[in-house]
Order: C-alpha cells, then sequence, then structure tokens
C-alpha cells in the first residue's frame, strides 16, 4: 500500500501501461488492450493498482465478460477473483444490517438518506459486489442526531472511539462512527452535515439536498430506502473526492462512480439546476474536476453546452487546488478563522484538555487513574508539531 497522495502517482507513473490497461478494462474496452506486450511485472503491477483503487471486483468482472487474455496468469485471476467474492460476502453482510437499521428508523419517524456505496451499489451497479463497501453512511437531520443514535444503539451499534469532546464533536462536527460488538458487522458512518462540520471552510447548507431525494427497492425483499437523486448525487460525488479528499489519485473507484453515475442516469441530471447549486455552493470547481478527471480516466461522454459552461465560468479547478496543497495544520487554522471567538475558546480549550476517555484510548495510562498525567505529554507533543511547522515554513520561505 501506498502512504501518500505523490507516492501513489509516482506508482502510477512507472506502472502506466497497467494503470491506462486497468482503465481501459473498466470501460469496457478490454478488448483494446495490447495484453500480449505485458511483462509479469505489468500483471503484478495490475493487481496491485486494482486492489489499490478499490475496482478488484469491477476489473474480474469485465474481464469475466469479455473473455480472460490467454496471457493472463493464473495468479492474478485468483487476486482478482478472491476480491470479487469477499465484496460479495461484504455486500450480503451490509444489506442485511442497512434492512435493520432502515427499518429502524422507519419505526421511529427520523429521515434518513443512504449515502454513496451502498446508495449507488443498489442503483447504478448491475451488482452490489461490484461496489465494495466497508461501512453504511447515512445522512440524518441534525436535530434528529438523539433519536438516529438511540435508534442505532437499539441496534447495537455504539461509537468506536472517545472523541477530543464529545460536546464540541456535535456542534462542530459532521459525522460519528459507530461499530456493532464482534467486529463482524460493518461500521455506520451518522452524517449530520454532508461534507464537513460548521468549523470547516467546505460546510455547506445540506437544506437543498435534502429537496433531492429519490427512493428505491433494497434487493431481495420488499424494503426501500431514500438517497439523494441524480442530481444531488453528482455534485455530493464531486466534492466528496475533489474538496473532502482533495482529488486523491489513490481511489479511481470514487471516480467510477461518477462516470457510472452519467452514463446510467445522466438522462435523469437535471443540468441547469446542477449547474445553478454547484455556482451557489462554490463547488463549480469540483464538478468541473470530475468531469475533467471522469472524461480523461473513464471515457466519460458529457454533454457539451455543460462542458462550454464549466470551461467559460470554472475554467481552472482553483478550489480544488488550494484545497489539496494546503496541510493539515494551514486548513485547521483557516477553520478557526471561520469560527465565532466563542468557538475558537471552545476549540482551543478542547485540544489543551481533551476528554478523559480521548486520553486514557491514547495514552493507555498504567494505572487508569494517573492519566491526568497525561496532559502534560499532549501539551509537548503539541509544541513539537507547532515547532516542526514553523520550521517547515522558515525554510519554505528561504527557498523563494
Amino acid at each position: 500500500m501506498r502512504e501518500s497522495q505523490g507516492q501513489a502517482e509516482n506508482l502510477e507513473t512507472i506502472y502506466q501501461p497497467a494503470f491506462q490497461s486497468m482503465c481501459a478494462v473498466l470501460c469496457g474496452q478490454a478488448g483494446v488492450v495490447d495484453w500480449l506486450a505485458f511483462s509479469p511485472r505489468d500483471w503484478r503491477a495490475l493487481g496491485e493498482l486494482a486492489e489499490h483503487h478499490g475496482v478488484a471486483p469491477l476489473v474480474y468482472w469485465r474481464l469475466e465478460q469479455a473473455g480472460w487474455p490467454d496471457s493472463a496468469p493464473g495468479k492474478l485471476r485468483h487476486r482478482l477473483s478472491t476480491g470479487y467474492y469477499q465484496s460479495a460476502a461484504t455486500s450480503a453482510l451490509i444489506l442485511g444490517e442497512l434492512r435493520g437499521i432502515i427499518a429502524k428508523f422507519q419505526q421511529a419517524g427520523i429521515a434518513v438518506l443512504v449515502l454513496k456505496g451502498a446508495h449507488l451499489a443498489y442503483t447504478i451497479y448491475p451488482e452490489a459486489a461490484l461496489r465494495p463497501m466497508s461501512d453504511i453512511d447515512l445522512l440524518v437531520k441534525a436535530e434528529d442526531l438523539p433519536a438516529a443514535e438511540a435508534a442505532l444503539a437499539s441496534c447495537g451499534y455504539h461509537p468506536s472511539q472517545a472523541s477530543v469532546s464529545e460536546r464540541l464533536n456535535r456542534q462542530q462536527g459532521h459525522h460519528l462512527h459507530l461499530i456493532k460488538g464482534g467486529g463482524v458487522s460493518p461500521a455506520v458512518e451518522l452524517h449530520w452535515e454532508l461534507l464537513a462540520g460548521k468549523a470547516d471552510q467546505r460546510q455547506v447548507d445540506a437544506g437543498w439536498f435534502w429537496g433531492r431525494v429519490e427512493t428505491f427497492n433494497l434487493p431481495e425483499g420488499s424494503a426501500h430506502a431514500q438517497g439523494l437523486d441524480p442530481t444531488a448525487s453528482l455534485l455530493y460525488l464531486a466534492a466528496h473526492l475533489f474538496l473532502k479528499h482533495q482529488g486523491s489519485s489513490d481511489r479511481l473507484l470514487w471516480l467510477y462512480d461518477i462516470a457510472r453515475l452519467l452514463e446510467q442516469r445522466g438522462e435523469a441530471i437535471d443540468w441547469a439546476a446542477a449547474l445553478r447549486q454547484a455556482k451557489a455552493l462554490g463547488w463549480g470547481e469540483a464538478l468541473h474536476a470530475a468531469f475533467r478527471s471522469a472524461h480523461a480516466e473513464l471515457g466519460a461522454d458529457l454533454p457539451p453546452e455543460v462542458v462550454a459552461e464549466l470551461a467559460e465560468k470554472h475554467p481552472i479547478p482553483h478550489q480544488v487546488r488550494v484545497f489539496r496543497n494546503w496541510s493539515k495544520a494551514e486548513l485547521s487554522l483557516a477553520n478557526l478563522e471561520k469560527l465565532t471567538p466563542g468557538g475558537r475558546l471552545r476549540q482551543g480549550w478542547a485540544a489543551l484538555f481533551p476528554s478523559r476517555e480521548h486520553i486514557q484510548r491514547r495514552y493507555q495510562p498504567r494505572p487508569g487513574w494517573l492519566w491526568p498525567l497525561c496532559y502534560p505529554l499532549k501539551w509537548a507533543g503539541m509544541a513539537r508539531q507547532a515547532a516542526a511547522a514553523m520550521f517547515h515554513n522558515s525554510k519554505s520561505e528561504t527557498l523563494y
């Protein structure tokens, strides 16, 4: 596995034939690949890249449909088939859990939207196994958060770890990570904000999205759930990839979601509404970046008039580039500017004096009652990080 975006891009450059061939397979064009030119190194790279980008089940399924090249190693076929069947097993677990969770929410009268993988898998993919998932993403309204937590608790879910400040997390965060005892069931990401919390430059009002909802059926029964309609899904997926994750180059699956949505549900997208809302939210650059990447990597077709309008009004994905180049420290400082003075004070207090549960989990003092003595360790670590950031900034200034 690669540890950074730069390393990911470097490896894709080194393994460029394998990466380009993988993209062709995903587009259903395996027949145009010169498989005879593949070296053993290329075949190994194909397997590694498919797993790392989360598209191993898709590559396996596409090659099963097109017919495997005679030169394909048996080890690669086994490797990709393992990914496919593991994904099928996971999707079956997620379907079972999702049914129970949705039923609890409906009984409690809680409006909930299924986001990303669990929604897309059952609406735009031929098989749920082709859209690997590791958790269930749900969106509720902020005022319904306590009731939603109670509903999930009745299903056996509880927070996976203590936050720095539970109160602050609910005020300024955007989701909770919940798990079920035993470690077999998938985790749940319970969102009350779409992209980021109120203390984040990327936070937006989700009201428009709650007005763009569709009902979809869960397979193997009559149960149904709700998710974003194609117009809202397109905007959300573009922002999730290019604003929240800064256009991460190691998740081709997320880009394939966008390409697949354009292919399967493009006729249902209200392009005028999408462009208006992208402008209103400041997401035009993210949408433009999504279109460009989906077309370049996966051959996605786009309406010419939409491409022309984006090229005119958002010619350079400036906002995407800004967030992509920011360090975590820079983003944190920018986010502080968005807070009120009181919010900044609460944020600073939580950073200096995180919750007892957080300290015990982070430092694991023995015996446990020594946990207050761990605060100086926390402060020393913060001082080291600040000194390192100052040194990095001063070094950068001398270079320019």
